[in-house]
């Protein structure tokens, strides 16, 4: 029975089936390895680790010859990615309904439990940096911005829930998205290379053709890119 089969079986909600999936492709991540980054410490130990902090010996450790005042980097999952991960398990297990789906999310936050719970309105979203050591948490990160910025909406109704829940897709950008992913397929083995323009207006010396649903912008350059802009 695939994933599709079972959802629609059990009959579950939009946003069920989003949060299934976010807890799913984290579950994977997580198991494959946390991100870790180099965060600098300092501490007194008995032995030397790293670096001496030399003022901080003869001052405060000044009468404890068995305390090293030590000055050293130590990889760490504290990262402003995971916080948001951790965060994204934490409130998403508020609107799970199916126990598998809520079960996930358990193992998750148990899996993230050295990493500081930290609000919603307080998480670090600026500071997150994907490169390439990161670089398949992006899409993690994307639907974590989705689900955490609350633009989804379920479907039913309940008293007991006064605010408003709401699940919005941005439709232009997915129509856009789709189109552009047709007319590559449509043009695969021409040799002509299809770039959705997103709405910007960078392309110079360029013949607009009108159609009904697109514009599809043709540039003169040698290497015959196809920019579809869709109205």
């Amino acid at each position: 029975m695939t994933d599709a089969t079972a959802i629609h079986h059990q009959r579950h909600t939009l946003l069920e089936i989003l949060i299934r999936a976010f807890a799913d492709k984290l579950l994977a991540e997580v198991r494959r390895g946390l991100p870790r980054l180099y965060r600098q410490c300092e501490e007194d130990l008995p032995a030397l680790r790293g670096r001496l902090d030399v003022i901080r010996q003869f001052t405060r450790n000044a009468v404890r010859p068995d305390r090293l005042s030590c000055r050293f980097d130590q990889l760490d999952t504290d990262t402003p990615l995971m916080r948001i991960m951790a965060a994204a398990t934490i409130y998403l297990g508020r609107y799970a309904r199916s126990s598998e789906t809520r079960r996930r999310l358990d193992e998750l936050r148990h899996v993230l439990v050295d990493v500081p719970a930290v609000p919603v309105n307080r998480l670090p979203w600026k500071e997150v940096r994907v490169d390439r050591t990161n670089r398949r948490w992006e899409s993690l990160f994307r639907l974590a911005q989705l689900l955490l910025g609350r633009d989804w909406q379920a479907t039913h109704h309940s008293a007991k829930s006064p605010e408003g829940l709401t699940l919005l897709f941005p439709m232009n950008d997915l129509f856009e998205k789709y189109i552009a992913a047709m007319i590559r397929k449509a043009l695969t083995g021409t040799g002509i290379e299809v770039v959705d323009q997103g709405g910007h207006r960078a392309c110079l010396g360029l013949r607009l053709i009108q159609s009904q649903k697109a514009k599809v912008v043709t540039s003169a350059t040698a290497d015959r890119k196809l920019a579809a802009s869709l109205s």
